[in-house]
């Protein structure tokens, strides 16, 4: 089976990968590293009749500095199936990655419809390098905390009825919060809107897993 490996130490953007993997490529069997260690080493340990279809690379996670990782895994021959998603808008970076081969070089902070369009591109085969222009991030969408209340109990499977009792009001206040969410977004369902609140850092898995 074609595998898909994530390298990212943050729990909610690993969680957002994952839904728009299972969501667009189902078939796909992902695994994830944290750290520089650990995805090297995976990597270095696979049998030889392993087949990586994508790697997806956040430059920053524990043990790696600037390009760091990004050249060991080009060392490996790596780069050709590599994209580097990241919220670093570097053209320097995007350029350098460019030049050594990979596959493309992708910011977290692109709006959903462009940011899922790309993805989709990117796993085509196609090489797409995405920097240097000033591009949607959680400073420019704002959500009001019960919209975030609303979108955190919807990725814990709340129904209509218990995210209203949950919440304190009716039902259709509630979905009138998760509706205005979407909108706020600029995606079309409630698990876009999980996935895309949660890749912009407006919601967090670690805050609301452990309430």
């Amino acid at each position: 089976m074609s595998r898909v490996l994530i390298v990212e130490d943050h729990s909610s953007s690993v969680w957002a990968t994952r839904h728009l993997i299972s969501e667009a490529f189902p078939l796909l069997n992902v695994s994830v590293c944290g750290s520089a260690e650990t995805t090297l080493a995976t990597l270095d340990n696979a049998a030889a009749s392993s087949t990586w279809h994508r790697v997806l690379l956040d430059l920053d996670v524990p043990g790696a500095k600037g390009l760091s990782l990004a050249r060991e895994l080009m060392k490996r021959g790596l780069g050709p199936i590599t994209c580097v998603v990241t919220g670093k808008d570097s053209k320097e970076y995007a350029d350098s990655v460019k030049e050594m081969g990979f596959l493309g070089y992708i910011l977290k902070g692109l709006p959903w419809d462009e940011f899922r369009n790309v993805f989709d591109r990117i796993f085509a085969g196609e090489r797409v390098f995405v920097s240097g222009t000033k591009e949607r991030s959680s400073e420019t969408v704002h959500l009001t905390r019960r919209q975030q209340e609303a979108l955190s109990l919807v990725q814990r499977g709340y129904s209509g009825k218990e995210l209203a009792n949950a919440l304190g009001c009716s039902t259709g206040t509630a979905k009138n919060h998760v509706d205005s969410a979407m909108r706020a977004l600029g995606v079309k369902t409630r698990a876009q809107a999980v996935a895309r609140a949660i890749q912009l850092g407006l919601i967090d898995l670690e805050a609301f897993d452990a309430t």
